[in-house]
């Protein structure tokens, strides 16, 4: 990877999730993210022609070192479909149970490869599952 390139970072969620979470990251950073794309799998989505779209989008923003995929549910559609857009490139990372804090953390590492970008994300996520001490 050059090292100006930023890892692309694919959402793929039940829709509207995967856009409010591109929105959410846009307001959050002020637009100082590249990279960065969405797909919303609405209820009716035909399978084939999302893991199509989203193969397609990946291929005008990732190069061969990969991309980072980021999903909602593990298991559901949206997981099934982003699992496959993944699996298009052997580069390509999966990561379900999205967060924002999560999206945050890998924006601002976006420099790394896809695969450590995976456990930015994983790491990102978890840390910031918090259950606060009732006083």
């Amino acid at each position: 990877m050059v090292p100006d390139m930023k890892t692309a970072i694919l959402i793929i969620a039940h829709a509207p999730l995967a856009s409010a979470y591109c929105e959410a990251a846009s307001h959050i950073l002020n637009g100082q993210h590249e990279q960065l794309i969405c797909l919303d799998i609405k209820a009716d989505a035909d399978v084939e022609q999302s893991v199509k779209a989203g193969i397609g989008m990946l291929k005008q923003l990732a190069d061969e070192q990969g991309a980072l995929v980021l999903t909602d549910c593990f298991g559901a559609t949206p997981s099934n479909i982003a699992r496959r857009v993944a699996d298009s490139n052997p580069h390509n990372q999966l990561v379900t149970g999205i967060n924002l804090p999560m999206l945050i953390r890998v924006l601002n590492y976006q420099q790394e490869k896809a695969a450590a970008l995976a456990g930015i994300a994983v790491d990102g996520g978890k840390t910031a599952i918090i259950k606060p001490q009732a006083d």
